[in-house]
């Protein structure tokens, strides 16, 4: 019995070798290149989607983790597809409610990308169809694809999400 499990170790061992092929550090640099081109590009498209997975109400709220995979907000040329979840209010009991609006007039639409290119920095506004205007700030770190999305209006809290950017297909 005993030389059957350390004949299965063994074997596991060599396949999982054999499957994970060690990169050099030159290939590993190369793919970290081609990565920060690829998010580089994508932001510079306006055709991506942030998709989050965590939310915090600012300064230092409580984190909340983001399950439901249909949370995203689309950028297109056009338009902007938000459907966010939202916690609204100054102060606790908070009101959770959702951002769930196709933005067409999206207002100072701004992307800016950081000195040593490591960042972009994307700003607009919105009204969503009422009468606060409410100031969305996305930050993406280009060589991983993570990215902070800040939402803050005048008679609400300021609520960040963490997630990560992907290329809408």
């Amino acid at each position: 019995m005993k030389h059957l499990i350390v004949l299965a170790l063994a074997v596991a061992g060599f396949c999982s070798c054999a499957s994970n092929r060690g990169l050099t550090k030159e290939e590993r640099r190369m793919k970290s290149e081609e990565y920060c081109e690829y998010m580089d590009s994508l932001v510079r498209s306006h055709v991506y989607s942030f998709k989050p997975q965590f939310m915090q109400i600012q300064p230092a709220g409580r984190r909340m983790q983001i399950s439901n995979v249909n949370y995203r907000m689309n950028v297109y040329d056009e338009y902007i597809d938000l459907n966010l979840p939202y916690l609204s209010g100054l102060m606790a009991p908070y009101r959770r409610t959702m951002l769930n609006y196709t933005l067409s007039n999206v207002g100072e639409y701004k992307a800016e990308q950081s000195q040593d290119g490591q960042y972009w920095t994307i700003t607009f506004t919105d009204t969503l169809f009422s009468a606060t205007n409410y100031h969305f700030k996305l930050t993406v770190r280009v060589c991983t694809g993570d990215a902070t999305l800040e939402i803050s209006a005048v008679n609400n809290t300021t609520v960040s999400y963490t997630g990560f950017m992907t290329k809408i297909y």
